[in-house]
């Protein structure tokens, strides 16, 4: 066997094709490896990025509908309209507002009640509690924290007093405060 250049060249041509092959497979085995993790750990970054967007939907929405909340109308506004909504129907009330300030927040309570031109007059149970829950349902900004109820006419302790009663409703909308 005669060995010379153009053989000695076509056997390191055959061994390097053989090595150059075989880091080809290597490389393509582990690009094939690193496509199909990108893809479930992108195809789960997706899922959770359109499970969050429509949670932001949904959000948005609330406070869109918030009437307090997006700035439509002042919180007195806000307890004056729903008095007078047709499934409440109390007329006018008398609300004063206050706050107390906590560690930051500022809680602002308003206390609603009928309005003293009403005095004598007084509201079905339904009505009151038709109000409390027009409060909060069509408000996220506010909870009702306090409720004093008290039958119009006196009656003694061992009878059922009539269907009227006299309110007090205390409202609560707690902010956050920057220090």
């Amino acid at each position: 066997m005669n060995l010379n250049f153009p053989r000695v060249v076509i056997i390191f041509s055959i061994i390097g094709s053989l090595v150059l092959g075989w880091f080809d497979n290597q490389t393509t085995a582990r690009l094939s490896e690193a496509r199909e993790a990108a893809d479930s750990k992108v195809q789960k970054i997706v899922a959770e990025i359109k499970t969050k967007s429509h949670q932001l939907a949904q959000l948005r929405e609330k406070v869109d509908n918030d009437k307090i909340g997006s700035g439509q109308e002042s919180p007195e506004a806000y307890i004056r309209g729903l008095a007078q909504h047709n499934h409440v129907s109390l007329g006018e009330v008398d609300i004063e507002a206050s706050t107390k300030p906590g560690q930051g927040i500022v809680d602002t309570i308003f206390t609603i009640k009928p309005s003293r031109r009403l005095k004598g007059r007084g509201f079905k149970l339904d009505q009151i509690g038709n109000f409390m829950y027009k409060l909060e349902a069509e408000s996220q900004q506010v909870r009702v924290t306090h409720v004093k109820l008290t039958p119009l006419d006196k009656v003694d302790p061992h009878e059922y007093p009539s269907g009227s009663w006299v309110f007090e409703v205390q409202l609560t909308s707690r902010k956050r405060v920057q220090e």
